[in-house]
């Protein structure tokens, strides 16, 4: 009597949570499709399939709190964006994403296909990058014998500035992209930088205002302005601020460890090791030595 009990509330449980995540999943497309020309979903087993149950032969990479499987959709080579479940990339991350970068349209900005929120699976599916992100060629533990040639550094570098700047003053809206590294950076065929990774960017209307306030502190420590932790706001100066960590990454190429914690201490360690080589009159002492000198010094 009492077994049955239990059995019949476990089910009656599991059938409640089912429905709880099929209305979830309703509501979610709805909103997406609610915003203006919204992108088109894919089914989770077309994923699966086309992954082969995202099998580890198809495994790209991991970033952040995602993994990445090549897979081919419609006869079009994609890259399909898994977000780890428990992972801090949260419901919100996933909408901001989508309804941000779908309205965007640059040379430099990864560009966002279709998207997937079924049976508590959420994944993005973007143009295939064939080289990657960036991250594994700056921190050359990861990247092996692959090494960028200063003429290709300045086209990333460019490459990443100029879509920065059509973020900050080529839309309606302003976007802040609040997450500015190398891994949020990926390479095409040619090795063009395109920025990616949305999750954390905000819109601001550039009549109203001209910061985002947030109570959380958020991006990844080593390339945040050391003002944000205290006013907890981004703008478009910490962006920029981001953006020249990237930048002397791409120069010095992994000079630091790639893994921070949160502290304050960590913050700054490249930004200050560059500036102890710029006080002895040094500063070409930072560049790559892998390059062997082979750079302009101007």
């Amino acid at each position: 009597m009492v077994g049955g009990a239990f059995a019949g509330a476990y089910y009656w449980r599991k059938k409640h949570k089912k429905e709880q995540g099929v209305e979830e999943d309703l509501n979610i497309e709805l909103e997406i499709k609610s915003s203006y020309n919204a992108p088109h979903k894919f089914r989770l087993k077309e994923l699966v399939s086309a992954t082969r149950n995202f099998h580890s032969s198809n495994k790209l990479g991991k970033e952040g709190f995602c993994m990445v499987y090549k897979s081919t959709l419609n006869g079009k080579d994609v890259a399909a964006k898994r977000i780890l479940r428990n992972s801090r990339h949260s419901k919100q991350d996933f909408m901001v994403e989508i309804t941000t970068i779908w309205n965007l349209n640059h040379k430099n900005l990864v560009k966002l296909i279709r998207w997937c929120y079924e049976k508590g699976e959420i994944i993005l599916v973007y143009e295939l990058m064939q080289n990657g992100s960036l991250y594994k060629f700056i921190f050359s533990t990861f990247g092996g014998d692959s090494i960028l040639s200063w003429e290709m550094r300045l086209n990333v570098i460019c490459g990443v500035s100029t879509g920065l700047d059509y973020l900050h003053n080529g839309c309606d809206k302003r976007v802040l992209h609040r997450d500015i590294k190398p891994s949020n950076v990926m390479l095409d065929s040619d090795f063009n930088a395109q920025l990616g990774d949305f999750g954390l960017a905000r819109t601001v209307h550039l009549s109203k205002k001209t910061h985002h306030s947030t109570r959380e502190i958020v991006g990844t420590p080593g390339y945040m302005a050391l003002e944000s932790f205290y006013t907890r706001r981004a703008l478009v100066e910490t962006d920029v601020y981001a953006f020249g960590v990237l930048m002397l990454e791409v120069v010095c190429s992994g000079r630091r460890k790639p893994e921070y914690k949160l502290d304050l201490r960590c913050c700054n360690d490249i930004v200050d090791w560059v500036w102890e080589h710029h006080f002895k009159e040094n500063i070409t002492g930072v560049v790559d030595l892998r390059l062997n000198g082979d750079f302009d010094e101007a």
